[in-house]
């Protein structure tokens, strides 16, 4: 990580020096955000998996096929949100 400094005006114009900015790693964060959707899309099939009655084993099939995760993966992921 890198770090950096802002300069910028108060509110009576006056500027601001020094305050120090960490710049984040771009790749690192779009991990992340992917991740967040995978798990926003296991908890959904999930949910559609309950509404129409389908059982533990068609959920986790349908997260591995949906997001190519390994067997132990998908049940894990899916017992998290199976209410």
């Amino acid at each position: 990580m890198s770090e950096g400094h802002l300069f910028c005006a108060d509110r009576n114009g006056m500027e601001t020096k020094g305050m120090l900015l960490t710049e984040y790693d771009e790749k690192t964060a779009m991990e992340l955000y992917k991740e967040e959707g995978r798990a926003e899309g296991v908890q959904g099939i999930v949910d559609i998996c309950q509404e129409l009655g389908g059982s533990v084993i068609d959920a986790v099939e349908k997260v591995a096929s949906t997001f190519g995760y390994g067997e132990g993966k998908s049940r894990a992921m899916v017992q998290k949100y199976w209410k």
